[in-house]
């Protein structure tokens, strides 16, 4: 499959091509970043949202990708059962490659429709993948189904306000590429999860106390790492090798102009950090 094969794709299809040709490509943009006053990366924070329950006998990773977050709750609860759960096959394929534990298995399921028993579960987290729920609201509901009573839901999720100056630059450059192309605007996910109001009323129920703030996240690695953030982007993908290669000169570029002129070429993302208890 080439580039510009995904330009013609709808959501659901393109998201799972995209994590096809892709598997292990967000964990390896994301594991540098470290949360802007904090210094905890945005998986850390996760695995110690879990670590402040009483107890943690079962935990699930939704949207697990190829493992890498699994790998850090192994880590750090010996006893307890990890489940990652996502519906890439080739990203669970190398998931079951990292041979992490006894106690470690994967399953193939979406968000919507978790395959766990009725309050059989602790904490489940989720990474940079809630705002890619088809139906957000349906995928809440399946975590409240499968948490227990004083159970914990905690994840790291995008768009959010706090972008860096270099990446709001890449956005635009982006754009323009996109419309040279005559590529319409890419619309993954479920809206509700965009904006803090409609987020937070995802959890308003009886059933969940929910709070959620907004974080930076930095990513203050080599200038390579920085573009590689930027250029793995899902939209970047759809563009035509040629584009994209373009797009990546234009980014090197605007690294190097504002290095040069003094001005910041710093890498950051705005990120939303929600944890619900379930009630």
């Amino acid at each position: 499959m080439r580039a510009r094969d995904l330009s013609g794709l709808d959501y659901a299809e393109f998201l799972r091509a995209w994590h096809a040709r892709y598997p292990g490509r967000a964990s390896a943009i994301f594991r540098y970043n470290s949360v802007e006053g904090d210094g905890r990366s945005s998986y850390a924070l996760l695995v110690d949202d879990v670590a402040a329950l009483p107890e943690v006998r079962t935990v699930v990773d939704l949207a697990c990708g190829d493992g890498y977050l699994v790998a850090l709750l192994a880590q750090r609860f010996h006893g307890a059962e990890i489940v990652g759960i996502d519906m890439s096959h080739e990203e669970l394929k190398l998931a079951r490659r990292r041979n992490v534990g006894a106690n470690v298995r994967f399953v193939a399921a979406r968000a919507e429709k978790i395959p766990l028993a009725v309050a059989s579960v602790d904490a489940v987290v989720s990474h940079m993948a809630m705002m890619l729920f088809d139906d957000a609201r349906a995928s809440v509901r399946e975590v409240a189904r499968v948490l227990r009573p004083g159970g914990l839901f905690a994840a790291a999720l995008g768009p959010a306000p706090g972008s860096s100056e270099l990446a709001k630059s890449f956005g635009g450059f982006l754009r323009e590429a996109e419309a040279k192309e005559k590529l319409p605007e890419l619309r993954l996910g479920d809206g509700a999860t965009h904006a803090q109001d409609s987020l937070l009323e995802l959890f308003g129920s009886d059933a969940w106390n929910a709070r959620a703030e907004e974080l930076r996240l930095r990513f203050d690695g080599t200038d390579e790492q920085i573009q590689e953030v930027l250029l793995g982007m899902y939209d970047v993908a759809r563009l035509s090798e040629g584009t994209q290669a373009e797009l990546a000169a234009r980014l090197s570029a605007e690294i190097l102009e504002r290095r040069k002129a003094g001005r910041p070429a710093e890498c950051a993302l705005g990120m939303r950090h929600v944890v619900a208890t379930r009630c």
